[in-house]
C-alpha cells in the first residue's frame, strides 16, 4: 500500500497510544539517568519515540522515495508558502515590541545550546519535530476529523490543537491552516513536511545561530518587519481562503 493511503487510515487513537508510550518511557529515562541536564534531551527524546511509532504504523508501505521526488513538482507552491509563513511568524513579536517595547523579551527567540545539547536540537527541530508534526497533525488528525465533519471545521480543529501544542501562537495556527490547504491539494504529506522542514531550519538558523532578534527588532528595522510580516499573514490567509473555496 502506499505509504500516503496507509497514513489516511491511521486512527487517532493509534497514534495517541505512541504518544503515551513515549511519555511514559522519556519519563523514565530522564529520572533514572542524568541525560536530562542535556537541554532538550526530554522533548528531543519524546519526539523520536514518537517518530519511531509512525514508522511503525506505516511499516510495509511503497513509494515513499517517489512522493519525495513529486514533492519538488510543486516547489514554486512549497516556496511560496514557507516565505510567507516563515515572515508572518516574526509578527507577533513584531506588533507587542512595536507597541510595547518592554512587554515582550525578545532575547526569549533564541536558545543557548552547546556540544551535545545543539546537535540534539538541530536534529530534532530541522527533521525529527517537522515530520512528525506533519504526520500527526495533518496525516492522522486532520484526515480522520475531514471524515466525521466539514473540510473547514476539520481544518480550523486541527489547527487550533497544532497551535496550542505550540503554546498557541497565532502564527502556528495559520502555518496549520496553510499546510492541510497544501496537503489537500497535492496529497502527498511530504510537501507539508518539506515546508515545515525549511521553516524549522531558518528559524534556527536566525534565532539559534545568527540571534537576528538583536537586531531586527529594533527601530527603524522592527517597524519594516511588522508591516512586511503582516501582509504576509494576510496572503497565507488568502491562501487557505481560495484552497478551501476549491477544494468543497
Amino acid at each position: 500500500m502506499n505509504y500516503n493511503e496507509k497514513l489516511r487510515n491511521i486512527r487517532i487513537r493509534e497514534a495517541i497510544v505512541f504518544l503515551i508510550v513515549g511519555m511514559i518511557v522519556t519519563g523514565i529515562i530522564t529520572r533514572v539517568t542524568s541525560l536530562d541536564s542535556i537541554q532538550g534531551f526530554g522533548e528531543n527524546l519524546l519526539i523520536f519515540i514518537v517518530f519511531l511509532g509512525f514508522i511503525y504504523m506505516l511499516r510495509g508501505t511503497t513509494s515513499f522515495a517517489d512522493s519525495i521526488g513529486s514533492a519538488f513538482e510543486h516547489k514554486n507552491e512549497i516556496i511560496y508558502l514557507f516565505v510567507i509563513n516563515f515572515l508572518f511568524g516574526f509578527f507577533l513579536v513584531a506588533f507587542i515590541t512595536f507597541f510595547d517595547p518592554s512587554g515582550f523579551d525578545t532575547s526569549a527567540l533564541s536558545r543557548e545550546y552547546t556540544g551535545v545539547g545543539f546537535l540534539f536540537n538541530v536534529l530534532s527541530s530541522v527533521i525529527l519535530a517537522p515530520v512528525v508534526e506533519e504526520l500527526l497533525f495533518r496525516g492522522v488528525l486532520f484526515n480522520r476529523l475531514n471524515e466525521k465533519m466539514s473540510l473547514t471545521l476539520a481544518m480550523l480543529i486541527s489547527s487550533l490543537l497544532f497551535g496550542l501544542f505550540h503554546g498557541f501562537g497565532v502564527t502556528q495556527f495559520v502555518f496549520g491552516l496553510c499546510m492541510c490547504v497544501v496537503y489537500l491539494k497535492t496529497r502527498n504529506i511530504m510537501v507539508p513536511i518539506i515546508i515545515h522542514i525549511m521553516n524549522n531550519l531558518f528559524a534556527v538558523i536566525f534565532a539559534d545561530i545568527l540571534h537576528v532578534e538583536s537586531f531586527i527588532f529594533q527601530m527603524p528595522m522592527l517597524a519594516v518587519i511588522l508591516v512586511v510580516s503582516a501582509v504576509c499573514g494576510i496572503l497565507a490567509l488568502l491562501y487557505t481562503y481560495r484552497g478551501v473555496k476549491a477544494l468543497e
